[in-house]
């Protein structure tokens, strides 16, 4: 027998690091991408970032965010790195962001006052994620968005539409056979 063995390397600094979001992890054309900060407090974050790091653990880019911004999902899909962020200048929505995969650079953003969008997950070439509208609908729906549109192509409502519910979900995957959400 032949072992092997390869040594785990840690990345960050003396601060306290922690990855921000549900889906601050992805890996893409064997490149990790991974949305951390630093909260040397433990109070608020300190320095938003999305780090890109190649198979050989070093970073290849690195883009700073605001204090104001938080990133809830970083999705990789065609030739593009979506970014889907709680919006810091509406009270309600979603800024996305599409950026080159290789450098970093913005390509555009958008902000939609209209719905939230979190949770989102690339499946071959389309996405789909959890959406809801502001009150008094404010139901929780599953649907796939269309990002050059900037519109879904479908919705299909999570909640009991005829009463209050008390359901939350809280995962989801697509493959060829349909799409699963999971919560409780």
């Amino acid at each position: 027998y032949r072992w092997h063995t390869r040594l785990a390397q840690a990345m960050g600094t003396a601060e306290n690091d922690y990855d921000d979001s549900f889906s601050g992890l992805n890996i893409f054309n064997g490149k990790v991408y991974v949305v951390w900060g630093t909260d040397p407090y433990l109070i608020s974050v300190n320095g938003l970032r999305i780090s890109i790091f190649g198979t050989n653990g070093n970073i290849l880019w690195d883009v700073a965010f605001s204090n104001s911004e938080s990133i809830d999902s970083i999705v990789p899909i065609g030739d593009a790195l979506y970014l889907f962020q709680g919006s810091p200048i509406l009270m309600f929505g979603v800024r996305i962001r599409k950026l080159n995969p290789e450098t970093g650079s913005t390509i555009w953003v958008r902000d939609e006052p209209q719905w939230t969008l979190s949770n989102v997950i690339a499946a071959n070439t389309v996405m789909y994620g959890f959406m809801s509208l502001p009150f008094p609908n404010n139901i929780l729906s599953v649907g796939k968005y269309d990002p050059d549109a900037n519109d879904f192509l479908w919705t299909s409502p999570l909640w009991d539409i005829q009463g209050p519910s008390i359901e939350m979900y809280f995962d989801i995957t697509a493959n060829s056979s349909g799409v699963y959400v999971a919560g409780g």
